[in-house]
């Protein structure tokens, strides 16, 4: 018997359920630099302060830096 054919029933149907959340943490230029020169979050985050939040406010600072490097 081959290994399609053991497993026939397990390939059918899905053994995962995942749910996504997705986070808009984009800022405009000015506030972007707002952030990397003092910190200054805007008020529209304060609900998701925490590791997510920073993490999402670090990926785009290196983004705007590497856009930055480009032009």
């Amino acid at each position: 018997m081959t290994v399609q054919e053991q497993h026939k029933n397990a390939l059918t149907e899905p053994d995962l359920e995942a749910v996504v959340h997705v986070y808009d943490f984009r800022m405009t230029l000015k506030e972007m630099l707002e952030y990397i020169e003092s910190g200054t979050q805007p008020e529209r985050f304060a609900p998701y302060q925490g590791d997510l939040l920073d993490y999402a406010l670090t990926a785009n600072g290196i983004t705007y830096i590497q856009r930055a490097v480009k032009k």
